[in-house]
């Protein structure tokens, strides 16, 4: 996906499966997480590479 090769190229890695990314996104798209929820999910999920 998009967002685990904009982490990758600026030194991060994504701690979450393909599958939780989905849902993640999923949940976006339905209006069941809002940007700034997103934005916590991923501060929760991304480490240094």
């Amino acid at each position: 996906m998009v967002s685990e090769t904009f982490l990758m190229l600026n030194g991060c890695a994504l701690g979450a499966s393909d599958a939780e990314l989905v849902v993640a996104f999923q949940a976006l798209a339905a209006g069941e997480m809002s940007e700034a929820e997103l934005g916590d999910w991923f501060r929760g999920v991304v480490g240094e590479a």
